[in-house]
């Protein structure tokens, strides 16, 4: 007589997930039917194996939940401490943020203020360097102006001074002719004297 194949256990979970069944529901005629081979001990021992693991599965599923539900409460407490714990640390750094942002804005406003009283200084100082400069020009037109009377009145004395200087010259050829006809005049003066002298003594 040929020997049934065996079946593993992978091969009876995968039977009862294909005929939709659990252990308590299935049995090793059915599933005899469904492989096709295998023992209906062999079979039944696997059955029998899957029930005892699911009722050890149910019975700590179970053991979980009443745990669960017992301890419910606490983990509510220290879900809720937590929470407050987190809330309270998020609110504390929220307002350490806010207090910083607020000492970075009122430096930042120094800062700004310092900043425009520099540009005010500066402003200032730029006006009133505008306005010495436009009283430099202003004073450097009038020496210019000054400088071209002074250099007017300079051309004007250089003419006067050539005009008195040929004056002297014809005063001084006057003087020269004069005195040529003072020295001519006394020397026909002379001769007249000197003829008038012998005349006398001739006469006499």
């Amino acid at each position: 007589m040929p020997r049934t194949p065996s079946v593993t256990l992978a091969d009876v979970k995968q039977a009862l997930a294909d005929l939709g069944l659990s252990p308590e529901e299935a049995s090793a005629q059915v599933l005899r039917g469904h492989l096709g081979r295998g023992s209906l001990s062999t079979l039944q021992r696997y059955l029998e194996l899957l029930r005892a693991e699911g009722a050890r599965e149910r019975s700590l599923s179970g053991a979980i939940e009443g745990a669960l539900r017992t301890l419910a409460p606490a983990f509510r407490a220290l879900a809720v401490g937590a929470a407050q714990g987190l809330y309270e640390r998020a609110l504390a750094e929220t307002l350490r943020a806010l207090e910083e942002r607020e000492a970075l804005l009122e430096e930042q406003e120094a800062l700004l203020k310092g900043l425009q009283e520099q540009l005010e200084a500066t402003r200032e100082r730029l006006e009133k360097r505008e306005r010495e400069l436009e009283a430099a020009l202003a004073r450097e037109e009038e020496l210019k102006a000054t400088l071209a009377e002074r250099e007017e009145r300079i051309r004007a004395l250089e003419l006067q001074a050539m005009e008195r200087e040929g004056k002297v010259r014809e005063l001084e050829a006057v003087r020269e002719a004069f005195s040529q006809r003072v020295h001519a005049l006394v020397h026909e003066l002379a001769t007249l004297q000197a003829a008038v002298g012998r005349g006398a003594q001739g006469q006499a």
